[in-house]
């Protein structure tokens, strides 16, 4: 009963920041055809996909692919691009609002909305799953861990988590909290983990990435510039 009051407070918590930033910010911010955005989403999905295929764990058609907070597109898009189908895509994302977009985008997919603590899928069911910018959002540790448990639990043996977070706090944002490799190491024992530094800070992305591609990206090559991290998990 604690964890489910826990769980459901947090939950609150976030459809409320959800809410907030959709008021408070331009959505045009983040649109998908913005330089800086195009720099951010090009990066993490190259190096994600680098590291995928030096540990021969490329996704291919037929295997099964879970998102856990997949908003309006999240890495669904990314999957279709490197070869996997509509019905090979799963999902669950918290807020109704924003995964009817990704519903209406994929369909054939399985993209469901609820709590990412209690998935309604059977153990060892996915081949892959990702979770991008979610830990970071939860600031509770103990449900931080019922989703990395929760994860563990439906990737099957040998199968991979993709994981993207933030890797250094924003003081200007108190509703999320950064992620470190020893976090992820602690709430996913056992599992082999390889991380890579990734993503110019945003601030900056966005300013330089309409002036200069080519300065933004030299800029993103620059470790302490980096404010995220690719991590890929691979269960025992």
């Amino acid at each position: 009963m604690e964890h489910e009051s826990l769980i459901h407070a947090e939950g609150q918590r976030i459809k409320s920041e959800y809410l907030r930033r959709d008021l408070e910010i331009d959505h045009d911010l983040y649109a998908p055809w913005q330089p800086g955005e195009m720099l951010m989403t090009g990066e993490r999905k190259r190096i994600a996909a680098a590291m995928l295929s030096a540990i021969q764990k490329f996704p291919v058609a037929g295997q099964r692919f879970l998102e856990v907070g997949y908003g309006r597109i999240g890495w669904l898009g990314d999957a279709l691009s490197w070869g996997l189908r509509t019905t090979d895509l799963y999902g669950m994302e918290l807020d109704a609002q924003r995964a009817s977009h990704a519903q209406l985008a994929f369909p054939g997919a399985h993209l469901e909305v609820g709590d990412a603590t209690k998935l309604p899928w059977a153990d060892d069911h996915f081949d892959y799953a990702v979770i991008s910018t979610v830990f970071s959002s939860v600031l509770s540790e103990r449900v931080r861990t019922l989703i990395a448990d929760e994860l563990a639990r439906v990737v099957r043996s040998d199968g991979a988590v993709i994981l993207y977070d933030i890797a250094v706090n924003n003081p200007r944002n108190k509703s999320v909290r950064r992620l470190t490799r020893s976090e992820v190491r602690s709430m996913f024992p056992g599992f082999s983990c390889q991380f890579r530094s990734a993503t110019l800070a945003p601030p900056i992305a966005r300013l330089v990435a309409k002036r200069s591609w080519g300065l933004a990206n030299v800029l993103s090559g620059i470790p302490f510039l980096r404010t995220h991290f690719v991590g890929v998990l691979v269960k025992p």
